[in-house]
């Protein structure tokens, strides 16, 4: 074999050669680009994953959070004041335009209260009456106000009203210590037809 063929086959041989380094070397770098694309595949998984269980551990701290405050919230309602309302009956003294009934409205459980407001309303029912020709929205009954005590409200009423008229109080107490405040509600009915004498003129807001 001269040298010239030898020559050629060499260089054959090293550009072979050179070759598949070539293929192998595009070959790791595939894999390794693969691998990289996984790696970050899983770390992506691996953050979202994360961010689930904060979002999990948020919303069940939030969810803690509400329990707490509507416990909270019931203690608050249990340790509130408690009423009954009877009516005594229909009184005179008032225009002609109205039947006025007194209601009394006794606490029988609960802490001291500093003030009570007395709200009315029903179908027919037209509002408070503190003699006279005016009638209140609102009756402010100040405290002390505790269990045993009764507040007496005359509500103005249709004429037409039966017993069957439902009457609806709504009482808005405030705590005389402390800054809580309760919501009470207590339905009752205009009684039938009977009088007593004419109350007291009292001061309404």
């Amino acid at each position: 074999m001269d040298t010239e063929t030898m020559i050629a086959l060499a260089s054959a041989a090293i550009g072979g050669g050179t070759g598949a380094i070539a293929f192998w070397q595009a070959r790791i770098a595939r894999r390794q680009a693969r691998i990289a694309q996984e790696t970050a595949d899983l770390a992506q998984r691996q953050a979202n994953a994360a961010e689930q269980q904060a979002k999990a551990a948020e919303d069940q701290v939030a969810l803690m959070l509400r329990q707490l405050d509507a416990e909270d919230a019931e203690r608050r309602e249990a340790r509130g004041p408690a009423f009954e309302t009877k009516h005594r009956h229909r009184i005179d003294g008032a225009p002609a335009r109205w039947c006025v009934t007194r209601f009394e409205l006794t606490q029988t459980a609960g802490p001291a209260l500093a003030e009570v407001t007395v709200t009315v309303a029903g179908n027919g029912v037209f509002g408070i009456w503190a003699g006279g020709e005016a009638l209140a929205s609102a009756y402010t009954q100040p405290g002390p106000v505790s269990t045993g005590f009764t507040i007496t409200v005359d509500v103005a009423v249709d004429p037409t009203s039966t017993d069957k008229t439902p009457v609806l109080f709504t009482l808005e107490c405030r705590a005389q210590e402390g800054a809580d405040n309760w919501r009470r509600s207590q339905t009752s009915h205009v009684p039938a037809y009977s009088r007593i004498s004419s109350p007291a003129r009292r001061s309404f807001r």
